[in-house]
Parts: C-alpha cells; structure tokens; sequence
C-alpha cells in the first residue's frame, strides 16, 4: 500500500478537496482506496456526512485511542473508497496520548496491519504541525502540499518539510501557470535546493469535487 499525505503548514489550499478528488480517481482506475480525516475540523467528514452529529461513527480519534478497530471506523464512500471520518475532539488527541511511549507510531502501525487490503491510502491533515500531520508525514511514501502562488504560503512549505516532510515532496501549486509555477521556484532558492518537483492539478478532479 502506498500512502499519500495532502499537508500545508497554511489553510485554504484545497488540501481537503484534493484528498477527496486523488481518491475518487485513484478508485476509477480500479484501485482500493482507504481515505483518512485527520483534520479536527473535518472538512472531508462534512462533505461525505451531512448529519454527522445525529449519527453515532467511529473515527480517527477512537482509532488511535484504540477503542475502535479500523474495520469499525469504515465508511464505503465510492466504488473502492472506505473513508475513516474525524471530529473535533481530535483536537485533544496529543494529551489524550500523552502516556504512550511513542505515539507518533501509533498510525504506522495500524496501517502496517492493513497494508495487504488496499492499494493506496490518502490521508487529509489539519493546516498546522501537530501530532496527527506529523504521524501522518511519518506514514508517506508521497506527500503532497497544495498551496498559492503567494510569497507566504510558499514560504510555508519550509516549514512543513523542516518539521518531517520528505525532502523530494510533490508541490502541487493550485493556480496552474507554467509560467508563474517556474517564477515561484525560481524566487525560492531554499525550494530548488530541496529537489521539489512543480505540478498542476487536473482540473477534472476539482470539477468532481465540486
């Protein structure tokens, strides 16, 4: 299994929205897809549960306290999609953890356990580097970091690979201009040292989210 992490040390970059659409496209070309919130404020759990107070699901707040087994937590979203939701409790998550030895392992583990029943797993972080983006950097074999085409929210991309992100991190910059994508690395010296590679995002995955 390959996990795919959509992380920004910045909000309002489409991370949400770009987890959704990569697992929506990842099931159509006929791979099992396991998509994980671990946002607290849930942003990928509102778009698939409407009435998400009215209903009693496990999520990744239970999952890590282990009072759920990850089969618990599922919820089939797409042909070949199992979604695991958040809350906003998982804002406690790091006191709630605080007398485990290593819980920034925690995750690892239980996706070790189900490497053998899905083929990608795509997990939606929050916009700051607390412990489930950084379980989350730990779990990656690609991490991908949505941002504008902005002094600052690039600038934000130092500090998210300082903190644990792969050096060779996909850049996907939203606002699609060859150009301006080429004029932003070149005004960062600190990104081309990394060796960051510069996409697009295809413009039919923003239209499915939508």
């Amino acid at each position: 299994m390959k996990t795919i992490t959509l992380a920004s040390a910045k909000g309002g970059v489409a991370k949400s929205a770009s987890a959704i659409s990569i697992s929506y496209v990842l099931s159509q070309l006929g791979h099992k897809v396991l998509l994980i919130d671990s946002d607290p404020q849930n942003a990928a759990t509102r778009h698939f549960v409407e009435d998400f107070a009215g209903i009693e699901y496990k999520t990744t707040r239970q999952l890590l306290l282990k009072e759920a087994y990850l089969q618990d937590c599922l919820i089939p979203v797409y042909d070949g999609v199992d979604f695991i939701p958040s809350q906003l409790r998982l804002l406690n998550i790091e006191k709630e953890l605080a007398d485990e030895n290593n819980p920034l392992f925690i995750l690892h583990d239980i996706l070790t356990e189900v490497d053998d029943q899905y083929d990608y797993c795509v997990i939606d972080t929050a916009p700051w580097m607390g412990l489930m983006t950084r379980s989350a950097l730990i779990c990656s074999d690609i991490v991908i970091i949505p941002t504008l085409l902005e002094k600052w929210p690039v600038e934000a991309i130092q500090r998210l690979v300082l903190c644990g992100c792969d050096s060779a991190a996909t850049c996907v910059l939203y606002d699609g201009s060859c150009n301006a994508v080429a004029g932003v690395a070149e005004d960062s010296p600190w990104l081309r040292s990394r060796g960051s590679r510069f996409s697009t995002p295809a413009s039919s995955a923003g239209r499915h989210y939508q």
